[in-house]
């Protein structure tokens, strides 16, 4: 979710729905307490479960900022592939962002081998978003080099298609205006589906920050993109 207050008021509304079936989600308590690490420190967070009124599934609703199943922020995980993806060894990242060494290593081994199939999963996105993304035509140093800078370029067509639908849109009368508007706002839900993303678009273009894009855009697989 890229704006946790509006999730937690969509998710009371039962405005959200599953990631699996469609259905509408409803509050079910909170979820463990998580203690996560980003450049700033060490946090706990307490995040909103959620089951699903069709299937009975359950879900955890996630800040953006936060790397799924890693225990980091993307601020720190991001900064680690990116000094990789520039040829930087994993013992330097370690020491430059106080990480354990074996986190470093894992992480950028992972990344490495997983950058093809990042490179593609983003591609697709791409397509859903209708967006042609165009990387910097310079070739890129290495196969991650290249995932990360595709994965930045469908993170900024994402935030343009979360701006353009909060856009307020003026009245207009012909009826296939309004039909077409509301294909649109079906898509973009379908897309949020998918990209499992808990939010209301206009609340979501406001809080939609660069990181967290990356990290919805690549699925939470930034150290681990062969999932």
């Amino acid at each position: 979710m890229l704006d946790p207050v509006a999730a937690r008021r969509a998710l009371s509304a039962r405005l959200l729905r599953c990631p699996g079936c469609g259905e509408r989600l409803r509050p079910w308590g909170r979820a463990r307490v998580r203690r996560v690490r980003d450049t700033d420190g060490v946090v706990e967070l307490a995040p909103d479960r959620a089951r699903c009124t069709g299937c009975a599934a359950t879900h955890v609703l996630m800040a953006a900022t936060v790397v799924p199943r890693s225990g980091y922020g993307a601020r720190i995980v991001a900064a680690a592939l990116l000094a990789a993806a520039g040829g930087v060894g994993h013992r330097r990242i370690a020491a430059d962002l106080a990480l354990p060494v074996g986190t470093a290593r894992d992480w950028c081994r992972r990344a490495h081998r997983g950058a093809a199939t990042l490179t593609a999963s983003v591609a697709r996105i791409a397509q859903q978003l209708g967006a042609a993304v165009r990387p910097e035509d310079a070739p890129m140093p290495t196969a991650l080099a290249e995932a990360l800078n595709v994965a930045g370029a469908v993170a900024a067509a994402l935030a343009d298609v979360l701006e353009a639908a909060a856009r307020p849109q003026a009245t207009v009368g012909a009826s296939g205006v309004g039909y077409l508007r509301e294909l649109a706002t079906a898509h973009l839900h379908g897309l949020a589906r998918h990209l499992r993303l808990a939010a209301i678009p206009a609340d979501a273009a406001d809080a939609a920050t660069p990181l967290g894009l990356l990290t919805v855009v690549t699925g939470g697989l930034l150290p681990a993109p062969a999932r």
